[in-house]
């Protein structure tokens, strides 16, 4: 996540392949509003570098567009347990989103191991 642990300004999002293996990383949200900035800290717990697959910072480009340009990015490694519904654009590339996703709401009945890359989840009843 991107800010700090009580108030998250954005998410790092990922998935866990569908044939098993090791989270990666899928995209990142818009700027979070404020309530749901606040709903996501509450589930948000600091991540030991052994819980967590992600190095401390990611690669240049990996946020700013496909040619590598741009400064790494610096984020708060958490345990990657909470799973949010987002809306994204239909761009994607080396199995990322180029642009960044809206966050719309956190999904508390699903875990991550759940959401499988390439699937498609119906929205469900309103949070």
């Amino acid at each position: 996540m991107i800010g700090s642990l009580t108030r998250p300004s954005g998410l790092v999002l990922g998935r866990y392949p569908p044939n098993g293996g090791q989270l990666r990383v899928a995209g990142r949200t818009t700027r979070l509003g404020h309530d749901l900035a606040a709903e996501a800290a509450a589930y948000l717990r600091p991540a030991a570098a052994a819980e967590h697959p992600w190095p401390e910072q990611l690669p240049a480009g990996w946020a700013s567009g496909p040619h590598g340009k741009g400064n790494p990015v610096t984020y708060r490694r958490v345990v990657p347990e909470l799973v949010v519904e987002v809306l994204v654009g239909v761009a994607r590339e080396r199995g990322r989103w180029r642009h960044p996703m809206r966050c719309l709401r956190r999904r508390l009945e699903l875990s991550p191991d759940a959401v499988q890359r390439g699937t498609r989840l119906d929205a469900g009843p309103a949070a």
